[in-house]
């Protein structure tokens, strides 16, 4: 048997089971769309890694449905070529290539299976390299006549793709987080107008593949709020609740053009938002937002359209410039309780630490020592501000 045929027919086999087999699939509560249950995939097939690259995901679909055309025209139509482009319904996507082996087989009356498989045919020239960004994964339908002009099919859809924008999105949150160290800590008095609010600043050179871009401000709180980890990252997470608290937005809304999901959780994703009203300056926000046992971050950053171009195009992303800001949210570590009689009770609400982070660039600075005054306090004044909205927006205002 040819090698050609030997991959066919194991893909033929890997397709069968897929389409009966309901422990293989899982169900997304965000859309109720059936995914692949990756952990049951790997138990049940032997997977080899044709794309070398971190930065790999899968996407799967099953989906079953009517059809009105009989199962013969909807066999022939389907069997048009061994090419696909796909495209995804997102400017900021790239078109995916696949080249990939299809056969077609009549499995009994009236019934068709039509399986796909990618397959090398650059044999690991050069070539290859320029089309290696998306694998397609035995995939395939089968087509069953109905005897009344109609078909039923069942579908299954199993991709493996890179996404360059991880890269990014990894660089942004790293970039976050490491800067909460406060290193080269400003001293700044205490302004009247912070009361209540201890805020801590720093600031640091910027470098852009590993050239000088200028000096970032960087200044973080940390608040208690009366709500759990989940509650409060579910609120920040939130294009929709975001005119609430981003006191630069000043009250436009938001809405997510494009998202990856990832994980078990429907909160861990990397979105892209903008205004839902055009400044007409081509700036979105790339945001990723992420959940655990541990806690929770929500990282964002400015980006314009070309460097988002860029990133999902494949190309160096290391020379886009990023200022991210965001939110580390981890529980309090008190578990909420009741205590006493069910005539007099007392509620000791679960809690978490909220802490906000601010970076914003200093064009005007030459040096740390040369950070203006005025830059630092309005950084501050954004934060305390966003404090308050916040807490209003939560119903926690009678917090100190």
């Amino acid at each position: 048997m040819s090698h050609m045929a030997l991959t066919i027919a194991k893909a033929a086999n890997e397709l069968s089971t897929l389409l009966v087999s309901e422990s293989l699939w899982i169900k997304d509560p965000t859309n109720q769309r059936y995914v692949i249950h990756c952990k049951n995939y790997e138990k049940t097939f032997t997977r080899i890694n044709h794309l070398k690259s971190s930065r790999v995901r899968f996407e799967s679909s099953k989906v079953k449905g009517l059809v009105r055309m009989n199962a013969t025209q909807l066999v022939e139509m389907l069997l048009d070529s061994e090419y696909e482009q796909m495209h995804i319904l997102s400017p900021f996507v790239a078109p995916r290539d696949f080249y990939f082996l299809r056969y077609c087989h009549q499995i009994g009356e009236g019934e068709w299976m039509i399986v796909e498989v990618s397959y090398d045919i650059f044999h690991g020239s050069r070539e290859r390299d320029c089309h290696s960004h998306s694998w397609r994964l035995p995939s395939g339908c089968i087509v069953r006549d109905l005897s009344n002009g109609c078909s039923m099919v069942r579908i299954s859809l199993f991709n493996n793709v890179v996404t360059f924008a991880n890269y990014i999105v990894e660089k942004m949150v790293k970039n976050l987080c490491a800067n909460l160290g406060m290193k080269n800590k400003l001293d700044i008095p205490h302004l009247p107008e912070n009361k209540n609010i201890e805020i801590r600043s720093s600031v640091f050179t910027s470098t852009v593949g590993g050239q000088t871009d200028g000096l970032i401000v960087n200044a973080a709180t940390s608040i208690w709020l009366p709500l759990s980890c989940p509650s409060v990252f579910e609120f920040l997470r939130d294009e929709k609740m975001r005119a609430q608290w981003d006191i630069l937005a000043k009250g436009i809304s938001f809405q997510e053009i494009a998202k990856m999901s990832y994980g078990d959780h429907t909160g861990n994703r990397i979105s892209i938002i903008q205004p839902v009203i055009s400044s007409g300056n081509n700036i979105l926000v790339l945001q990723e937002s992420s959940i655990d046992h541990l806690g929770a971050t929500v990282a964002y950053a400015p980006v314009d359209i070309a460097s988002l171009d860029m990133a999902v195009n494949g190309r160096d992303s290391s020379y886009i410039p990023l200022v991210p800001s965001g939110f580390v949210i981890s529980s309090d570590g008190h578990p909420g309780t009741t205590t006493g009689a069910s005539t007099s009770t007392t509620t000791n609400p679960e809690g978490s630490l909220l802490t906000i982070v601010f970076q914003i660039q200093d064009c005007d600075a030459s040096s740390p020592k040369h950070v203006s005054m005025e830059m630092v306090a309005s950084v501050h004044a954004l934060i305390s501000s966003t404090v308050r909205s916040i807490k209003s927006a939560l119903n926690c205002t009678s917090l100190a």
